[in-house]
């Protein structure tokens, strides 16, 4: 399939037939794409829309959200024919034509604010007698995933995992077989073929029990995906390559590794509206960071898992995210970026994040004690807050902060368990949060919670520890 893409002219990309307002929602789109992309348009657009919410007209919003959620986007291959395409691939609904780059920067700046589809789609939606599609979310972010492949294969990186020739030759295909063995088939052929443990990353508790912990459950939702979407973000276990050994039968993979780290606290829940009540304190008082400055960084920098919002390393400072309860009590003129930004949803979930775990500690200290107690403005760049905030909710989705017994800050799901342990895989780029339990010979298994951000372990640190090597048996 890559070859025919490939070899291709070039893609076109369906959406489908024309529907009323489709038109609508395609004019948007490029007005969108053609004047809100800019690095300030997302702080231009939510600003014109403060001031009149009627501002591109009645109904639009509503003829948008019907383009982003149409069946299109559950295609399987979609992800292979757009990554694959060109910036100009030409993109048709009906008789009306778009091309790829104008939906992929009309789409970015919708990911980039919440207020877009949390306010102006769904009250036009309600308004109509309808309801929010949930799946508008994962599809936008679909979009961005596409893009970032498709830069990718212009930069020469070949990130498309799907596409990797080698992997295609070590799968046989056997349409009789169990989707368990499918994915297990799949999650050993890349291992393999790529000599990394990062298939791992994928890894989150599902409702699928008798399924094996290192097997991804590739239905499992967006907000449990992993948390970069590069393999080359962070190297915790250095150069290190996958060691791996597996029965041809065996629910058991057993990898080489060692036990780093073990959780100790938690912070507030992200499913439990941030209550305070839902942290779990920690107990130890240790501090790796030796400073204050580099454990308030280390705060910030976990909120974000190190990266920007499209995903890449990160290399500015977000550390304004540690303003926002201040910023909230603050004065500004009417109709500043700062001020609209301030105002929106995705501004006080930042705050609710952090009143929920004002009372929690790291280093020795409550969190509430690294935040900004005073804040001027006119030194706050709204746009990277709003690409800080966006970033920080993506991250936040499903996870909550995590301590450990070694000191570090970093995110996890919330699945997670004072006394889960923190695994260095050798091949795998992040740590692993991972449960033991004893078989009737006392021999120590593994089940693989989900892969965790802990600053200060990201970089191959916990490789100079002199740990020694054991095998870990993952079930």
């Amino acid at each position: 399939m890559r070859e025919i893409y490939t070899r291709a002219w070039t893609p076109i990309i369906w959406f489908g037939k024309q529907e009323k307002g489709s038109d609508d929602a395609l004019d948007l789109l490029v007005i969108l794409a053609n004047e809100y992309s800019s690095r300030d348009g997302v702080n231009r657009l939510t600003g014109a829309l403060h001031r009149n919410a009627q501002h591109f007209g009645v109904g639009r919003w509503r003829a948008l959200n019907e383009i982003v959620c149409r069946r299109y986007w559950r295609r399987l291959w979609i992800l292979q024919e757009a990554a694959l395409g060109r910036y100009t691939t030409p993109v048709l609904c009906g008789e009306r034509t778009l091309c790829w780059g104008q939906l992929a920067r009309a789409f970015r700046t919708l990911v980039n604010t919440d207020e877009i589809i949390n306010t102006y789609i769904a009250n036009e939606l309600k308004d109509a007698s309808l309801s929010l599609d949930l799946a508008i979310w994962p599809n936008l972010g679909t979009v961005q995933e596409i893009q970032f492949y498709q830069d990718s294969e212009l930069d020469g990186k070949k990130l498309i995992p799907i596409v990797y020739s080698t992997i295609a030759a070590l799968i046989k295909p056997d349409y009789t077989d169990t989707v368990e063995n499918v994915y297990r088939s799949f999650t050993l052929a890349t291992v393999e073929a790529t000599g990394s443990l990062d298939a791992i990353r994928h890894c989150v508790i599902t409702e699928i029990s008798d399924s094996p912990s290192w097997i991804p459950d590739l239905t499992a939702e967006p907000s449990e995906a992993p948390l970069t979407l590069r393999s080359d973000s962070f190297a915790t276990s250095g150069s290190s390559s996958a060691s791996i050994r597996f029965g041809p039968n065996s629910h058991l993979l057993r990898c080489k590794g060692f036990i780093a780290d073990r959780i100790d606290g938690m912070g507030c829940m992200w499913s439990k509206a941030w209550a305070p009540q839902s942290v779990l304190q920690t107990q130890g008082t240790v501090d790796p960071y030796n400073t204050f400055v580099k454990a308030q960084d280390a705060i910030w920098k976990s909120m974000v898992a190190c990266h920007s919002l499209p995903s890449e390393y990160l290399d500015a400072d977000y550390g304004s995210l540690l303003a926002t309860p201040a910023l909230a009590k603050t004065d500004m003129p009417d109709g500043s970026p700062l001020k609209d930004l301030v105002r929106s949803f995705v501004s006080d979930w930042c705050v609710e994040f952090l009143k929920g775990n004002a009372k929690f500690k790291v280093a020795g200290r409550c969190m509430e004690e690294y935040y900004w107690k005073e804040t001027q403005p006119q030194h706050i760049d709204a746009v990277h807050l709003r690409n800080a905030l966006m970033q920080r909710d993506r991250i936040n989705l499903s996870r909550r902060l995590v301590t450990t017994e070694r000191g570090y800050v970093g995110m996890a799901l919330e699945t997670v368990e004072r006394g889960d342990a923190v695994g260095v895989l050798y091949g795998c780029s992040m740590p692993i949060v991972l449960r033991e339990s004893k078989t009737n010979v006392g021999e120590s298994r593994w089940r693989v919670i989900g892969e965790c951000y802990l600053h200060g372990m990201m970089n191959g640190e916990a490789m100079e520890w002199g740990t020694n090597t054991q095998d870990i048996v993952l079930f």
